[in-house]
């Protein structure tokens, strides 16, 4: 367990009050420890801010106080931890009032996000607009964050399976306030950071995934656009000796249909 000074804390406080607004820090913070599990933490502060400018602030503030900072686009991690830090005392950088929808390629099928946009309002924004593409949706609702659950290497069953492999470009915001963007965004008259996610030289936008090195204010994620047709089949084994054979079976199909397939879950009675 880590200890935050009180002096300190008390200090960040006011600094990040003067930075960010009075409304953006609260100190009434008993609906972020709440999780679906027995999980819980110590949570003295969250901050709230509204752009990547107050994420810079809180972030330098916290750096020069020594306090760590925990945080969440959404909170809605249903299962694995929802909004408790995962050390306490933790104090939580809520991204939530971030969501805005900055950009969108309808050539590419590229959407340009904050963190704060949740599957149910891309899904809006796309429908609004008629745009034939398909929201990389998963289990967990309409009101998680599209951009955290690429981060964490979620998955869905739309053609695009694995949703950080999606992430084309982003930036985030490193622990002493700067700011770091994938290598083609420094290149915008060529507007190749839709297309092409690489760059030259080692792939650095992979280390912001499942990590703590920084805090992504924003990403561009590629979109599969809508099939014409699209169903679900569902099959059942009548015993655990037809595991082996069905998951043979499985591996011949993936093989052979590629991304025509979104995903197969294969699931027990519990499940």
């Amino acid at each position: 367990m880590q200890v935050i000074a009180r002096t300190s804390l008390d200090q960040a406080i006011v600094a990040w009050r003067e930075a960010l607004g009075e409304s953006r820090v609260a100190t009434e913070t008993d609906r972020y420890n709440t999780d679906t599990s027995s999980f819980a933490g110590e949570i003295p502060v969250a901050i709230r801010p509204m752009n990547t400018e107050q994420v810079r602030d809180a972030a330098r503030i916290a750096q020069r106080f020594g306090i760590a900072i925990y945080p969440l686009s959404t909170g809605h991690n249903w299962g694995y931890g929802t909004s408790v830090p995962v050390r306490s005392p933790g104090v939580i950088v809520d991204l939530s009032a971030m969501n805005r929808i900055l950009a969108f390629d309808e050539d590419l099928g590229v959407v340009t996000l904050e963190p704060g946009v949740t599957q149910g309002q891309l899904s809006e924004y796309l429908t609004s607009r008629g745009l034939p593409f398909m929201v990389p949706v998963t289990g967990a609702g309409p009101s998680c964050s599209v951009v955290a659950n690429a981060l964490e290497r979620g998955f869905g069953v739309t053609p695009m399976t694995d949703h950080f492999a999606a992430v084309m470009s982003l930036k985030a915001v490193l622990p002493g306030g700067e700011l770091y963007e994938s290598y083609m965004r420094t290149f915008p008259q060529a507007g190749a950071a839709q297309a092409f996610r690489w760059g030259t030289g080692p792939y650095l936008d992979g280390l912001f995934s499942q990590s703590n090195l920084g805090i992504v204010v924003d990403a561009s994620i590629a979109l599969q656009g809508i099939a014409e047709r699209s169903g679900a089949l569902l099959f059942v084994l009548d015993s655990n000796e037809q595991l082996e054979g069905a998951a043979r079976r499985i591996r011949e199909l993936l093989g052979a249909a590629g991304q025509n397939i979104g995903a197969i879950n294969l699931m027990s009675r519990s499940r």
